[in-house]
């Protein structure tokens, strides 16, 4: 007897995730009209083979669908909003030593060693919003990088410097600000009642109690440090919530399930995908 070959299709996971693309098959309920805001995590995340804060990255996060994107900034000691992700120059550019104790003259021309085949330069973000054409458009969160042992002087400082950026472009209808840091939130709600302020955190129940307490906006929050039903008690309260650490695409199909307001994600086109009607 002829026994006929067995075939056996194996269907890639990937292309079953990419298939849920109806948000109405995550039943999403929340705070932001029952949909998710689609952030790049420093444009196009940290996978990019373009840095994150660079032009390049940011550009290209704004042009494939997402809602916006978060970067991170920095001041200078001569008030200049500079767009970088970490502490120390030297960590992934050809600079050394905190942006906070230099002026834009001395780094402006600074350029990325990582990842080792980009050629981008550090910018300020005046020059990505000056260039940008989707700065009417789009969404903009803003990552503080202030620390706990910032004296008061410099807080003021740099907040003073963000709102100016912000007035000059006309974002307070389109950005949001987050912080580790309470005391510069504080002061930055004290100047302008208006910006849309979350509290950066890895302690759900602190931070729940100091948002509602000092009228917050929202939280971000590690995708890892919170639970579905915990963010239903954010919401509860009236907290907007911005899920961070959004890595691969089991995050993003995660992340969407536990019905977040704003997810800022690495993989930006899968979440793209994942969410649009």
């Amino acid at each position: 007897m002829l026994i006929k070959p067995i075939y056996i299709i194996v269907v890639p996971l990937f292309f079953l995730i990419s298939c849920k693309k109806d948000p109405s098959l995550f039943k999403i309920k929340n705070l932001n009209s029952n949909r998710i805001s689609v952030f790049g995590h420093g444009g196009m995340g940290i996978d990019c083979i373009e840095p994150m804060n660079s032009f390049e990255s940011l550009s290209q996060c704004l042009t494939i669908g997402t809602d916006g994107t978060e970067m991170d900034v920095s001041v200078t000691k001569d008030c200049v909003l500079v767009l970088f992700h970490n502490l120390k120059l030297e960590e992934t550019t050809n600079h050394n030593g905190f942006i906070k104790n230099k002026r834009w003259d001395e780094i402006k021309n600074c350029k990325y060693n990582q990842p080792i085949f980009s050629n981008a330069n550090l910018i300020d973000a005046s020059y990505f919003f000056d260039r940008v054409k989707e700065k009417k458009t789009k969404l903009f969160t803003f990552d503080c990088k202030v620390r706990l042992e910032d004296n008061v002087d410099y807080l003021n400082l740099f907040a003073e410097t963000l709102i100016r950026h912000i007035d000059k472009y006309n974002l307070i209808d389109r950005c949001f600000v987050e912080s580790y840091n309470l005391l510069f939130l504080k002061i930055l709600q004290q100047k302008n009642t208006n910006i849309r302020i979350s509290l950066y955190t890895s302690e759900y129940n602190t931070t729940i109690e100091e948002s509602k307490k000092n009228k917050l906006f929202g939280l971000t929050i590690d995708i890892n440090k919170i639970s579905s039903n915990e963010i239903k008690l954010a919401h509860q309260n009236n907290l907007f919530v911005t899920l961070f650490n959004v890595k691969n695409e089991e995050d993003n199909i995660k992340a969407i399930e536990m019905n977040p307001d704003f997810i800022q994600t690495d993989k930006v086109d899968f979440l793209v995908n994942a969410l649009k009607e």
